[in-house]
C-alpha cells in the first residue's frame, strides 16, 4: 500500500488500516524490520496473513512483538526425506486478549506466482537496498 502512495508521503500507515477491521482479512507482503502496517491493522481488528522473507527482518519483528498474543510467528517446514517442497505448519488461531482486536500470522517466507524455492547467497546477496543476510542498508 505504501508503494501506491496510500500513506502521507509514503511514510505512514494507510488510512484504510486505521478503520475498524472487525475480522476482515489482509495479506501483507514485505514487512520491513518493524511490520508497522501489520501491527496497526491488528490493533484495529483486522486478521493479517503477513510474509517477510528476510531472516534479519523476521527476527527484528519477532523481538519487537515478543509476548503479544495477537501475533503468531511461523517458520516454514523444509522438505523431509523424499519430499521436494517446503510446507506450512498448521496455523492455530491466536488467543485474543481483548474483544475486537485482530491477530496476525507472521510467516518467514516470500511469495511468488510460481511454486518453488529460491536460494540466496547470504554472504553477498542483497535486496534492492538491504542485505539479505542481515537486512542492513547497503551503500
Amino acid at each position: 500500500m505504501r508503494e501506491q502512495g496510500c500513506g502521507h508521503n509514503n511514510m505512514e500507515t494507510p488510512r484504510v488500516l486505521s478503520r475498524k477491521g472487525v475480522g476482515k482479512i489482509i495479506v501483507d507482503v514485505g514487512l520491513g524490520d518493524d511490520a508497522q502496517e501489520t501491527v496497526d491493522a491488528v490493533r484495529n481488528g483486522f486478521v493479517v496473513i503477513a510474509f517477510e522473507m528476510l531472516p534479519a527482518n523476521f527476527a527484528s519483528i519477532k523481538a519487537k512483538l515478543q509476548g503479544q498474543k495477537e501475533f503468531k510467528f511461523v517458520q516454514m517446514i523444509p522438505p523431509q526425506g523424499s519430499e521436494k517442497h517446503w510446507s506450512m505448519p498448521e496455523l492455530k488461531k491466536p488467543e485474543q486478549n481483548e474483544f475486537g482486536r485482530g491477530f496476525a500470522y507472521i510467516i518467514n517466507a516470500g511469495l511468488s506466482d510460481q511454486e518453488g524455492s529460491v536460494q540466496f547467497s547470504l554472504g553477498n546477496g542483497n535486496s534492492l537496498v538491504k542485505g539479505l543476510a542481515d537486512g542492513q542498508l547497503r551503500t
